[in-house]
């Protein structure tokens, strides 16, 4: 099956399923490009940062090396995205095809900043670790259920997070846009991202169809 001219696809990430299930629509599909909603910055600080900050969860790991649920999400925040993983192994697979990383790094250094400042503060690594959640996988679930509902109702947004997210879509609509990057695009972003992406790219005259990864 070849992949529509450009075909977004909508992911959750940290899903622990992502990597097969991406590998398994892109195997699919066979489009001539991928692009990720992941910036460059987001992938170097992984690489270069990722070993450090992981050693912050030493002492909280089981004698079997798993960690407490409310610690799950933070580890795999550290782990290179599964849809740039995914990504890169089917290109590499199929003859070595562009792959792209067109997230924004200045947004990402600003996120990252705050992740690796307080989201792994010792005080709040303890009362993560404390708390009461539930295994990540469980996590994706839910968050899987939710955009399977808001993809049919339409999202709930705040006017504040809508206007943020209208100017990442403006953005990577852009992008998208460039006659290079097409046909036989898909582009790999987060579920929120695929109403007002696809709107975005409308208004540029570019017709596209969504999808949600879980569906493969």
């Amino acid at each position: 099956m070849m992949a529509p001219p450009l075909t977004l696809l909508g992911t959750v990430h940290l899903d622990p399923a992502g990597e097969a299930r991406l590998r398994a629509a892109l195997g699919l599909w066979r489009p001539a490009r991928v692009t990720v909603d992941v910036s460059p910055f987001a992938l170097e600080f992984r690489r270069t940062r990722g070993e450090a900050l992981r050693a912050r969860l030493a002492s909280y790991r089981r004698p079997d090396g798993t960690l407490p649920p409310g610690l799950e999400a933070v580890e795999a925040q550290l782990a290179l995205p599964y849809e740039w993983t995914a990504a890169q192994a089917y290109v590499a697979a199929v003859g070595n095809l562009p792959v792209e990383a067109l997230g924004d790094s200045e947004t990402s250094r600003q996120w990252l900043t705050l992740l690796e400042h307080d989201l792994f503060a010792p005080d709040n690594l303890a009362s993560l670790a404390a708390a009461d959640l539930p295994i990540l996988a469980e996590q994706v679930a839910w968050e899987w259920a939710r955009a399977r509902r808001h993809w049919r109702n339409g999202p709930i947004l705040g006017s504040e997070e809508r206007a943020r997210q209208q100017t990442e879509d403006a953005r990577m609509a852009g992008l998208l846009a460039d006659p290079a990057r097409s046909p036989g695009l898909v582009h790999v972003t987060g579920w929120e991202h695929l109403r007002g992406l696809a709107a975005a790219l409308a208004d540029l005259g570019i017709a596209v169809q969504c999808f949600l990864l879980i569906d493969f």
